[in-house]
């Protein structure tokens, strides 16, 4: 058997996640990997050699992990941190 890394990546390459496996071959290793349905791209290795590679899947696909929502705001969307208006402000009053 051999050892196996299937990494899954984001748009830049960027690892999302991993999945470490062992297979008779490449062969059934690269069908382990097109099983999963992913759609976003990965990389399939055998210890320090690139098996193959695969292209994200569908439109859009790099982007949409499942956190997506909480990395990027609304297209356009602005929201600058809330000022406080410190004039005319008393200093806080200190006990002793």
């Amino acid at each position: 058997m051999l050892y196996y890394r299937l990494y899954v990546l984001e748009r830049g390459g960027h690892v999302v996640s991993a999945i470490a496996f062992e297979s008779e071959d490449d062969a059934a290793a690269i069908a382990f990997a097109e099983a999963r349905g992913e759609p976003r791209a990965m990389e399939l290795w055998n210890e320090a050699r690139r098996v193959k590679a695969f292209e994200a899947r569908g439109a859009g696909s790099q982007a949409n992990t499942p956190w997506s929502h909480q990395l990027r705001s609304p297209e356009g969307a602005h929201s600058p941190s809330p000022r406080r208006n410190t004039q005319n402000r008393s200093p806080p009053s200190v006990s002793s």
